[in-house]
């Protein structure tokens, strides 16, 4: 009998009968097992020897959770110390949604010692009234508001991952108890508190409170007092506007309960819903940076607006919130502009969502080499909406979401239907961004075969005389590219095939006129900078004018007047004009002894 309870620790790692006798029990229960696993001959891996100290630590972090409630249960049901019961109380507040055991808390009685507790800080006022009947009106004591906050984010922790209660299924009977007196209570926090953290956790605890501790259907009665999520929208609002600053755990808070309440509602309410909320959460998405846990509790909240699973990954292996963040964003697109097609709002709507959805892509396409893989799902989401929408903003999303892809993720059709466009006059508004994914997308033999059609040409030409300063510099590095590999075709007979589409189309024309009139506006490096754009774009730009003006493409006075450009920055002061300077120079030393008399790089580097 002593050797089996001995030996019970090896098997049970929370039985109490442990002595130093049972560490060498253990050894011969372990060499028992070698024993058996080698006379059955079984294919798995022989057992590995793990100490009692091993083995009753990996037992605590797998049962963590429930060995936390269990004491904390413990401690209020067996305490008679009021102090205590305070202490217990109060330390549910540090409840978190990944807490697993919140229903040992629950049947051990939590939610009525918090809501006992909670309402001890109040001094309640039954008050008359004929017309309505008899409510309650509470009474903050002034001492006892910072109390009044802990056991609000207590009942936050204890009733968030309860279901919405709907007929036939009834409320949990605690809760159902104070699901009206603990209403007004909270109500009455919210609007004689100062603090931000209370106030948001006094609104999520009631919205809360009446989702899970009501009955619905089918007596009216058990929905009095009229209540909506008025209060809900109003907080987030003024968090999105800086009215009201809480914590980063209190946002959270509010966003998980935005949630909770779109998983209560029907797929036909979540849209009406998310009218209301959708600005206010773009707007607190777009101030969010990244790795930030509001931004993951947005990533599922957007989720559930958008009909989708709110825990499953699309990442692949990834970073799922910012994965999870541009499925949400695209179905919710798809959303408001299939159902707001004859409404002036919801159009502009369509108009943030789809901004939002090009900086996350902007964002997070700054953690990957390449692309942002895969957006296979979401392309052929999106697709229908760019083909029927007449927004700007919309096309030009859709355009920063291929430009970001893998050439792989995108559909078959998309591809020949961009290049449609481009040949398309009336499309001029997002020819510029068409620009831009062909600049991504190039060095595929599908994607370049289309640069030598005149129409495709002449439109990007016409980019380079656009208002907007970023796309010039975006089509001219697109134009400079394709010179560049025309020049790479091999022979002269191959190169003068290659460039003959460039001329005919007008577009070495274009070229020539848009450098000239650089090097005539820019008087400084700063104006440099604006117009021709940054040093990674303008030196790729550089190498190809100096490539067509070593073939004789380009004439010298083009050239003179690009090197004069960019002699506005010094070319000690940047490493990638070092090799534009050191190609030039070498390429000069195997020419004729005498230079071209009108090379402005030539005289200035001899003097």
């Amino acid at each position: 009998m002593y050797a089996v309870f001995m030996i019970l620790p090896h098997i049970f790692t929370d039985c109490p009968y442990k002595t130093p006798f049972s560490q060498l029990l253990g050894l011969v229960y372990y060499q028992i097992r070698i024993g058996i696993h080698s006379f059955r001959k079984d294919r798995v891996s022989p057992p590995k020897f793990v100490s009692l100290e091993q083995a009753e630590y990996q037992s605590i972090q797998v049962k963590r959770d429930i060995l936390h409630a269990k004491a904390l249960a413990w401690l209020m049901n067996n305490t008679r110390n009021p102090s205590i019961i305070k202490i217990v109380t109060q330390s549910l507040a540090g409840l978190t949604s990944h807490f697993t055991a919140v229903s040992v808390l629950r049947r051990a009685g939590a939610v009525q010692r918090v809501a006992e507790q909670f309402l001890s800080c109040f001094t309640e006022n039954r008050v008359s009234i004929y017309s309505i009947g008899v409510t309650n009106q509470f009474q903050l004591n002034e001492e006892k508001g910072i109390e009044a906050g802990l056991y609000a984010k207590a009942l936050v922790g204890l009733t968030e991952s309860l279901p919405a209660s709907r007929w036939p299924q009834r409320p949990p009977k605690d809760l159902h108890f104070y699901a009206n007196v603990l209403d007004s209570a909270l109500g009455s926090l919210s609007a004689q508190t100062d603090d931000a953290d209370t106030v948001v956790y006094a609104v999520c605890a009631r919205e809360h409170v009446f989702r899970a501790g009501r009955n619905r259907f089918p007596n009216n009665q058990s929905q009095a007092p009229l209540h909506n999520l008025g209060a809900l929208l109003e907080i987030t609002r003024k968090i999105a506007e800086d009215e009201l600053i809480p914590g980063i755990s209190a946002v959270v808070c509010v966003v998980d309960t935005i949630r909770r309440c779109v998983e209560a509602t029907a797929t036909e309410q979540r849209h009406t819903m998310w009218r209301d909320f959708s600005l206010p959460l773009i707007r607190i998405l777009g101030d969010t940076p990244p790795d930030c846990r509001v931004r993951e509790a947005l990533s599922r909240t957007l989720a559930c607006f958008g009909g989708l699973n709110p825990s499953r990954d699309y990442s692949d292996g990834n970073d799922p919130t910012e994965h999870r963040l541009i499925f949400s964003l695209s179905a919710l697109l798809v959303i408001t502009v299939q159902e707001g097609t004859m409404r002036e709002a919801d159009k502009e709507l369509a108009g943030i969502i789809a901004d939002s959805l090009s900086l996350v892509l902007e964002s997070y396409s700054c953690t990957f080499v390449h692309s942002i893989r895969p957006l296979s799902e979401t392309l052929a989401l999106v697709f229908p909406v760019f083909e029927s929408t007449t927004s700007t903003a919309v096309k030009r999303c859709y355009l920063e979401m291929v430009r970001h892809a893998d050439f792989t993720d995108i559909p078959p059709h998309v591809f020949p239907r961009l290049i449609d466009i481009l040949r398309d006059e009336d499309q001029v508004p997002i020819h510029a961004g068409l620009a831009r994914v062909l600049e991504r997308h190039l060095h595929r033999p599908e994607v370049a075969k289309y640069l030598s059609d005149e129409a495709i040409l002449k439109n990007l030409a016409l980019i380079l005389s656009s208002p907007e300063s970023e796309e010039r510099v975006q089509a001219s590095l697109l134009l400079a590219q394709v010179c560049s590999t025309g020049l790479k075709a091999g022979g002269k007979g191959a190169q003068k095939a290659a460039i003959e589409p460039l001329i005919q189309s007008g577009l070495l024309k274009a070229l020539k006129a848009y450098f000239w009139s650089c090097s005539v506006e820019i008087s400084s490096s700063e104006a440099l900078l604006q117009v021709y754009g940054q040093e990674d774009s303008w030196v790729p730009r550089l190498l190809a004018l100096l490539e067509l003006y070593q073939a004789e493409v380009l004439e010298s006075g083009v050239m003179d007047a690009c090197i004069m450009l960019c002699l506005l920055i010094q070319p000690h002061e940047s490493r990638n004009l070092q090799e534009w300077w050191g190609r030039y120079v070498e390429w000069v030393g195997t020419r004729a002894p005498k230079p071209r008399p009108k090379g402005a790089l030539f005289r200035r580097h001899d003097a």
